[in-house]
């Protein structure tokens, strides 16, 4: 039998406002200032909301340059992400304790783009949690634990390792990999990575349904070659392959944003039971995340024409 796949989904609107998420990022800092949390003045989702609101008229569009707009896709980025991670927060409290005040405080740092980052942890623990946020809203039993979150699986806990590729070398993603299967090792034995690819989708077609599922595939497959490759991958049971992609369609007079999450499954498990056990687990998981993030979709977006 071969390993299980799930095919790429893409859980992603054409249809996000940029002023509504910025109205959401608003509602972030009360939310964390409500928790208890220090909101420090120019703090990173504060920046992300002024960069949206700069941008978001015809005229300012009309005149932005390449690296205006390259750094509103990650104001995008990061209003998105944190509001997603708060609404898991509020709307799932019982089950969210792997979204702690001291995950969310580091949600205000870091600087406005990953290239003009000193530290990666901001980012890193942003990615941590959001991969917490999807587990939890896909009904998964999640906890914090090494190596970075547990979840309940067929009746045991196993680990999460997760890990942002912030390099395009593939040296560094086969040194991302092991470090993932050495700290599952060490941790809970077997387990799962959780990768962010978004350094992987910088060039995703998205000229149409069908050809982003194809460059999305295209873009990763060296993340597929390396999870499977590595000498550890004993500890590995699969993967998931996250990315978020905030990108412009320069194609018209004036910029038009796009918006995709794409996402996959992969297996690593060879016996037909393995197999079965990671559909039986994964299937109707990855349902109850898609019907979620459709609940969450229309607060960030346009009403419907």
């Amino acid at each position: 039998m071969q390993p299980y796949n799930s095919g790429w989904e893409n859980f992603a609107s054409w249809s996000v406002s940029p002023s509504k998420l910025a109205r959401r990022g608003e509602e972030v800092l009360n939310h964390l200032e409500r928790r208890g949390i220090r909101i420090p003045p120019g703090n990173r989702v504060q920046r992300a909301i002024e960069i949206t609101d700069q941008l978001n008229s015809t005229e300012a569009l009309a005149k932005a340059t390449p690296d205006q707009l390259s750094t509103a896709s990650e104001a995008f980025r990061t209003l998105w992400e944190v509001f997603f991670i708060c609404y898991t927060k509020i709307e799932r409290p019982r089950q969210s304790e792997a979204i702690s005040n001291e995950g969310l405080a580091a949600l205000l740092r870091g600087a406005d783009t990953p290239i003009g980052e000193s530290k990666s942890t901001p980012r890193d623990t942003q990615f941590e949690l959001l991969t917490a946020a999807m587990f939890i809203l896909g009904g998964a039993d999640v906890k914090p634990g090494e190596p970075d979150l547990r979840f309940l699986y067929h009746g045991r806990y196993v680990g999460i390792a997760a890990k942002r590729v912030r390099s395009l070398q593939t040296a560094t993603l086969r040194d991302a990999l092991r470090d993932a299967a050495r700290q599952i090792q060490g941790a809970t034995k077997v387990g799962f990575v959780a990768m962010n690819l978004d350094t992987r989708l910088q060039e995703l077609d998205t000229s149409g349904a069908s050809t982003v599922g194809a460059s999305f595939n295209a873009q990763v497959h060296d993340a597929h070659q390396q999870l499977f490759d590595i000498s550890e991958k004993e500890a590995i049971l699969g993967g998931l392959l996250f990315g978020t992609f905030f990108g412009w369609n320069l194609e018209r007079a004036i910029p038009r944003m796009e918006f995709y999450m794409p996402f996959q499954i992969q297996s690593f498990t060879m016996t037909d039971e393995d197999v079965r056990r990671t559909r039986e687990f994964f299937e109707p998981w990855r349902a109850r995340l898609a019907a979620s993030i459709a609940e969450v979709i229309p607060l960030v977006s346009r009403p419907a024409a």
